[in-house]
């Protein structure tokens, strides 16, 4: 991930450009608190889930700080996604080897023709693993 100034994020929340609402939210966000979310997620992470709490109607009836709403906006999604078998704990893509993905798709209930469609092979220190599709 290319570095990014955490006062640039601010500043991008506080234009209320593309952000009105989440630049009304009582506690915004300083600039330790960007440095966190930079250090910790990608900017497209942080960009997406800022346009989602932007287009959530009750935003700022419902949330008061920027930081600890986006924080956990994105956990949730982590969370799902882990749920759903496609990255795991630490935001990596789950990868596993031939056989464990093929096992994979009998549990789901899904032809093994699929394979390519849910994972795709990727080369690591001279072996092939399987990595899920996100």
């Amino acid at each position: 991930m290319s570095e990014i100034d955490p006062q640039k994020l601010i500043d991008f929340i506080a234009a209320g450009d593309e952000l009105e609402n989440v630049g009304k939210m009582k506690k915004q966000l300083t600039y330790n608190q960007a440095q966190k979310l930079l250090h910790v997620y990608s900017k497209q992470e942080i960009y997406m889930t800022l346009l989602e709490m932007e287009n959530y109607a009750m935003l700022t009836k419902k949330y008061r700080s920027v930081y600890l709403t986006l924080r956990n906006w994105i956990e949730l999604k982590h969370k799902l996604q882990r749920s759903k078998g496609r990255i795991t704990k630490d935001g990596r893509p789950w990868r596993t080897t031939h056989a464990e993905a093929l096992s994979w798709l009998e549990k789901q209930h899904l032809p093994l023709s699929q394979l390519e469609e849910h994972f795709k092979p990727v080369e690591i220190n001279g072996k092939t693993v399987w990595e899920k599709k996100i």
